[in-house]
């Protein structure tokens, strides 16, 4: 998986490389990948593959979270339309990532460490393929599809875009058939966007590992964007020591990617027996709504309108579940919502609540008290000339029905238009 940031460091750090490089140190086979990283060889029919793997029992936690806590898939599984999902056994999901020779993707750019993790019986394991040798890629692609023959649904972390595409790509230029479009695929980066991007300022997964997760790296953590040099040098020298700290960067994304897909889902199927942040809450219930759950979104808006939210997204919360009120056909509801936001003299509530009584209830004369509200408001704030307009185009939209002539002297749109002429 890869960030923006990474890419761009990544590209600086390669071009900040000397045009020479320096002659490999004397005997630098003492230090291949097998004496750094103890491993085994996997045979396939294309030749030997390298495999490491570590086993974590039930009693190790990441962060504030344990790797057993598996949840309820059905919102999961409803979210990124996968119905096999729910039926889906937590040891037919792997979690992939993959570390490659360059973060902008493209034939030219060879993966060559593969992270696979998974539940056991007894914990959880975590699976690396190390490619040795570009000359040994086609083991290594046969390797990769022996380990994923036995999942249904592989999770990924920007794999939708970066890490499935880079796998298919090596496949077909090894004129093999690649595993992945056959699994069902969960890219959690695109959920993660939604649930926490008025909160946090950044959503990659490294942040997230922090503020959600609550789990700091070790000494040995190598950063992303200094990956694809480390593989080179190593092609380069044959000293494999660095690649330890690259090898631990993919393990700790594997087990991250798995505490946070059980986060999330343990997130979606229960939030009203969870302490969440009001912003996480408000995106849940943008989330329950836009799948139809409606009565349940509007739970969790009242919540998180309790709960209290910074004033711009307690403006945009409010009119987003007065907006679905409104098409429940519950304007009723909707007027109660918009009281909310105008004891914080929120322009748009005057004139939503002028319209409520003008063109839904005829109570003309509550029509008129908003309306003049709202004129001093536009006056002394600073409103953008358009959304001015805007607005006074919105107060002066003539009724649907139309209004009897004795009462239209009173209406609110006559009484709104003299000020702006």
């Amino acid at each position: 998986m890869s960030s923006i940031s990474d890419r761009l460091k990544s590209i600086k750090a390669t071009l900040s490389e000397p045009a020479s490089k320096p002659a490999p140190a004397a005997n630098p086979s003492r230090f291949p990948i097998e004496s750094v990283v103890p491993g085994v060889e996997v045979a396939t029919i294309f030749g030997p593959a390298y495999a490491i793997s570590k086993q974590f029992d039930d009693t190790y936690r990441h962060g504030w979270y344990d790797l057993k806590t598996f949840p309820n898939l059905s919102l999961l599984a409803e979210w990124g339309r996968l119905p096999h999902l729910m039926e889906t056994r937590p040891d037919e999901i792997v979690f992939l990532d993959t570390e490659p020779t360059g973060l902008a993707g493209g034939t030219g750019t060879i993966v060559f460490l593969v992270g696979l993790g998974y539940h056991t019986p007894t914990g959880f394991q975590v699976d690396q393929l190390y490619l040795r040798d570009p000359a040994e890629e086609p083991a290594f692609l046969a390797a990769l599809d022996k380990w994923l023959s036995r999942f249904q649904t592989i999770v990924t972390f920007n794999g939708k875009s970066f890490d499935i595409p880079l796998i298919n790509t090596r496949y077909t230029l090894n004129a093999i058939t690649s595993p992945a479009p056959q699994k069902q695929h969960l890219d959690l980066l695109h959920l993660a966007r939604r649930l926490w991007r008025d909160r946090l300022p950044s959503r990659a997964l490294g942040d997230l590992e922090k503020e959600i997760i609550g789990f700091y790296r070790g000494d040995d953590e190598v950063p992303g964007y200094l990956i694809p040099q480390y593989y080179f040098d190593f092609l380069r020298t044959a000293d494999a020591r660095p690649m330890s700290g690259v090898i631990y960067h993919n393990m700790v994304d594997i087990i991250t990617l798995a505490v946070l897909f059980n986060f999330i889902g343990s997130l979606l199927a229960n939030p009203s027996k969870t302490e969440i942040h009001s912003l996480d809450l408000a995106a849940i219930a943008r989330l329950y709504e836009e799948l139809g759950h409606l009565e349940e979104a509007a739970e969790m808006y009242e919540r998180c309108i309790a709960q209290g939210l910074p004033e711009e997204q307690f403006f945009k919360t409010i009119e987003r579940f007065a907006s679905m009120r409104r098409k429940q056909g519950r304007a009723d509801l909707a007027a109660g919502l918009w009281m909310h936001a105008v004891e914080r003299n929120h322009i748009p509530a005057y004139i939503e609540l002028a319209k409520y009584y003008e063109h839904q209830t005829g109570e003309l004369g509550e029509a008129v008290v908003f309306g003049k509200k709202t004129t001093p408001l536009l006056c002394s704030r600073r409103v953008p000339s358009l959304q001015r307009k805007i607005f006074f185009c919105e107060l002066t939209r003539p009724p649907t029905p139309p209004v009897p002539a004795s009462r239209s002297p009173a209406t609110a749109v006559e009484t709104i238009r003299a000020p702006f002429g």
